[in-house]
């Protein structure tokens, strides 16, 4: 049967001593003696020329600290729900006259020039209760995106699916607060609120959080191949 050195894995015969290639010394000892302690192994036919060790490839380095990305995209999924989900802004010479900032969860903020502003609820229930909603959606899918990536940092978990599916969630939530907004206003109105608003870091922050989390995703899976 073949013999190959530990070290480099060349083919070595019985009556060298040390390995040409890499300069290894081979042990030479009774049989007990070479399954305990051998300079060089026995290796199997579909096993050779396959090194013995292998260095981690650079994209499983990554695959490492993926935990942070899914992290800082649950941190802020959250943190966007403090900025405006929609503004609406009058410039005079790129200058700020007024802005309108309707807030994710109902709460309006009306700016003017002389820096004076104004706060108030939405006072239409169907578009408070579907801020309501989408908050406490939000909240909840943060929160569990901070909670999975601190697992996976810990290796307690070995799949990123659920967050891929929080973070798909997160971007259909933002969908959902859009398009009903916008049915709601066009058809109570006539005249979609969007054509009125900007979408916020509100929304997009939401949309940015999802997206790095499918990046992840997709690195982690093509690490595994």
């Amino acid at each position: 049967m073949a013999k190959y050195c530990i070290e480099c894995g060349r083919s070595l015969d019985s009556d060298w001593n040390v390995c040409p290639d890499c300069g290894t010394p081979i042990y030479k000892g009774t049989s007990d003696d070479l399954i305990k302690n051998s300079m060089f192994q026995t290796i199997p036919y579909y096993q050779q020329n396959v090194p013995i060790e292998q260095g981690k490839r650079p994209i499983e380095i990554i695959n490492e600290y993926m935990w942070v990305l899914y992290l800082i995209a649950g941190i802020m999924g959250l943190l966007a729900i403090l900025a405006p989900a929609g503004v609406y802004q009058i410039t005079y010479f790129g200058v700020v006259i007024e802005s309108w900032n309707m807030w994710i969860y109902g709460y309006n903020v009306l700016y003017d020039y002389m820096g004076g502003y104004l706060t108030f609820w939405t006072d239409m229930p169907i578009p408070f209760y579907l801020s309501i909603a989408t908050t406490l959606i939000i909240l909840i899918i943060g929160i569990s995106i901070i909670i999975s990536a601190l697992r996976l940092r810990k290796m307690e978990t070995r799949t990123s699916g659920f967050i891929l599916g929080c973070g798909i969630f997160l971007i259909l939530t933002a969908l959902a607060y859009i398009t009903i907004f916008h049915v709601y206003t066009l058809l109570y109105s006539g005249n979609s609120i969007w054509n009125l608003l900007t979408p916020g870091f509100g929304l997009v922050g939401q949309f940015i959080s999802g997206l790095l989390i499918i990046i992840g995703h997709i690195i982690i899976r093509k690490s595994h191949y």
